[in-house]
């Protein structure tokens, strides 16, 4: 038994869908409340959301399929491995989409935010190149999760032998990625911290604002988490007998509890992500 079981899955997907509810009933509340035309970031965070909400949907239905949260010991069956493997492979499109998104919508926030009269500044070229690169790493992601396999997708669900021997290095691309996503975490959360700190305003002032976009600290958590986590599995591969994911061990037959591992950390980034953009 670990900490990653059918309640916990449950729990997460159904508590950060709600909260996306509520975060954008807030936001949607706002803009009817104070009428302005709807910015760029308004517009990014529509789908986020939406994809926010069906992957803890999907969660939750994972969970009470038993196919998330749970043990395949000795070995999975061909019914369990097609429903994980399909679920897996749906959650992964969704997943780069929605983070792509929630980066967007911040990094297009500040620019609502600190964007000033000058026609180029140090902060528009900081600004415009993350934007840039979220937007290239979002789509190249997405074409090679759909193209992991070439034309046989079917292979990402078929048997762990199949994904790892007809497909492209899943577990290299996954890690290469998180490690991506922390990277552009990091330069989110540097970046309004240094448009800060040269306003002329007070040192307490100034502690105050950066204290709110600070916020997105929690996501750079959880996003270090998630890469260690897929760091692990490349270091360690599926060759030796048990393999260690952050401080559980399990058997590496156990797809079940590998992938709902994997799933748990990364619907908490997608999840307070989302808050942090909110």
């Amino acid at each position: 038994m670990t900490y990653i079981n059918t309640g916990s899955i449950t729990a997460i997907g159904i508590i950060f869908s709600v909260l996306a509810i509520i975060s954008f009933a807030i936001r949607a509340s706002g803009w009817r409340r104070y009428p302005r035309n709807l910015e760029i970031d308004d517009i990014l965070i529509i789908p986020a959301a939406l994809l926010t909400i069906a992957a803890g949907v999907a969660m939750v239905i994972g969970a009470q399929l038993h196919i998330l949260g749970n043990h395949s010991v000795p070995a999975i069956t061909r019914t369990e491995q097609d429903q994980l493997g399909k679920l897996e492979y749906a959650f992964w499109m969704g997943h780069v989409i929605d983070v792509g998104l929630i980066k967007l919508a911040l990094l297009f926030l500040f620019r609502r935010i600190f964007k000033g009269t000058a026609y180029r500044t140090t902060f528009d070229y900081a600004n415009w190149t993350l934007i840039i690169l979220v937007s290239l790493w979002t789509i190249v992601f997405f074409i090679f999760e759909i193209f992991a396999c070439d034309r046989n997708a079917d292979a990402s669900w078929s048997t762990l032998y199949s994904l790892r021997h007809i497909c492209m290095d899943t577990f290299a691309m996954q890690t290469g990625f998180a490690v991506f996503c922390w990277a552009m975490d990091m330069a989110i959360l540097i970046e309004p911290i240094c448009m800060v700190i040269p306003l002329r305003m007070c040192f307490r002032e100034k502690l105050q604002v950066c204290l709110v976009f600070c916020c997105s600290i929690f996501a750079v958590i959880a996003g270090f988490l998630r890469m260690i986590v897929w760091i692990q599995i490349e270091v360690q591969d599926t060759t030796p007998q048990y393999i260690k994911i952050l401080a559980t061990i399990l058997p590496t037959v156990d797809q079940e509890g590998i992938v709902s591992i994997i799933l748990f950390w990364t619907y908490i980034e997608m999840g307070v992500g989302f808050q942090a953009d909110d």
